[in-house]
């Protein structure tokens, strides 16, 4: 983690006319988040005409002129400050900035078991690539937390008020405001962090809350796909903008091995290629062999990976279709501004906007389920329909998994077995044929 110290004067002077002498302490954050800044005040304070910005006698930052009769007291006592915080933050590499102050402040705390000030900490260095979603689960939680019975006057939480009591509380509030599956999910993610401080050696092996916790079951919910009826219904349907331009995205979506929104939303025409990779002429699409070639991001990493897809004939036609309109315009689809072109992914400016057109994007969408008589849908179950089609297909749970882009065979299946019966239907299928041959 990275730290810089720096002295400075206090802006606005006190009562005395005098300014507080601070030093500042920086930690650098990742993407396009702002610095974070904290302050450890020193006991002194001198007139504005005592300080100088640039200070040779600090060792970083600015000091007190040698003029002033406490010049030299003054100075050392900055760079003391200055000096342990850099030791500090180099013999503590997993440090926080609020661990870094308070040792600066002196304050005899263990401030490396602030539940908090860890998580804080696990942004910046994110050892196990959490995506932004997770921990922006995970700030929920902690206001839960923090929100909650006897935590409600601490102002510092602490692994240690995380106990099999606490949990048992927790649990119960949790119960009966959320239902069974994302109860389980917040205790799931607590446990992940504390697993993760007890990897990092935040925290001692033995520390273990959650050991003898038991989950309550939950009931198996029935999870929507369309059909290859229903998608046909869907494509013949004559629809108006905005409801054909949801629709447009659904079925692209579908037609791309249940593309994710993010990368639908991002679809360029310079992203269609051919067979070798090379940009092709859209007008020209029908003709040739095209692919949608693009970067797959994962957040928080530094480098994307290629990837490519082919294009089926329905999904050429759509991008010809907008094509005709927007040729000039950077994505494929009218959602995203072509401004955000520029974007990496995963600043809060794009986040924002996906979140905002998949919004619009899935109101639509329900209006279209209502309007042809469909099951209600939405973007995502195009991945869950994809997947159950082509495994009415007779493709496998392995290629099922590749194509939508799963990490665990795990997650694939749970996007298939709480649907599929056909096993059962065509053993009772069996079963009735031979009895009525007796």
């Amino acid at each position: 983690m990275k730290f810089t110290f720096r002295s400075e004067l206090e802006s606005k002077p006190n009562a005395n006319g005098y300014h507080t002498i601070f030093v500042r302490i920086t930690q650098k954050t990742q993407g396009d988040q702002k610095p974070i800044l904290k302050r450890v005040h020193t006991d002194y304070s001198v007139k504005k005409s005592d300080w100088v910005e640039k200070s040779r006698e600090v060792v970083k930052g600015g000091g007190v002129k040698k003029t002033h009769p406490n010049a030299s007291v003054y100075n050392s006592k900055i760079n003391e400050l200055i000096y342990k915080g850099e030791e500090y933050a180099k013999n503590n590499p997993l440090a926080t900035i609020d661990e870094v102050k308070a040792y600066l402040d002196g304050k005899d705390i263990t401030v490396k078991n602030l539940l908090s000030s860890y998580i804080e900490g696990l942004k910046l260095r994110n050892p196990r690539n959490w995506s932004i979603s997770t921990f922006e689960n995970i700030d929920t939680l902690m206001r839960e937390i923090k929100d909650f019975g006897s935590l409600k006057k601490i102002e510092n939480v602490d692994f240690k008020h995380i106990d099999i009591d606490f949990l048992k509380e927790l649990d119960e509030t949790f119960y009966q405001n959320l239902a069974p599956a994302t109860a389980n999910k917040k205790i799931e993610m607590l446990n992940s962090i504390i697993n993760l401080a007890k990897d990092e050696d935040v925290l001692e092996e033995s520390y273990n809350p959650t050991k003898k916790w038991r989950f309550r079951p939950e009931p198996q919910t029935i999870k929507t796909f369309l059909t290859e009826e229903d998608i046909l219904k869907l494509e013949e349907a004559t629809l108006t903008s905005p409801l054909s331009d949801a629709r447009n995205f659904f079925i692209m979506q579908f037609y791309l091995a249940g593309k994710r929104v993010s990368d639908v939303l991002l679809m360029k025409f310079t992203s269609i290629t051919d067979k070798n990779f090379r940009p092709i002429n859209i007008e020209q699409i029908r003709e040739v062999e095209a692919r949608y070639t693009h970067y797959v991001y994962k957040q928080f990493e530094n480098h994307p990976r290629l990837h490519s897809v082919k294009l089926p004939m329905v999904a050429k036609e759509i991008i010809l279709h907008y094509y005709q309109t927007r040729k000039n315009n950077v994505f494929v689809f009218p959602f995203l501004e072509d401004s955000l072109e520029s974007d990496k992914y995963g600043t809060a400016k794009l986040k924002n906007q996906i979140e905002s057109k998949t919004t619009i994007i899935n109101k639509n969408l329900k209006k279209i389920a209502k309007l042809l008589e469909l099951p209600n849908f939405s973007t995502h179950t195009a991945r869950r329909s994809f997947a159950q089609i082509s495994r009415n297909l007779n493709v496998s749970d392995l290629d099922i998994k590749d194509a939508l882009g799963h990490s665990d065979i795990k997650i694939t299946q749970g996007y298939l077995d709480s649907t599929d019966y056909s096993g059962i239907d065509r053993a009772l299928e069996s079963v009735e044929k031979k009895m009525k041959n007796k």
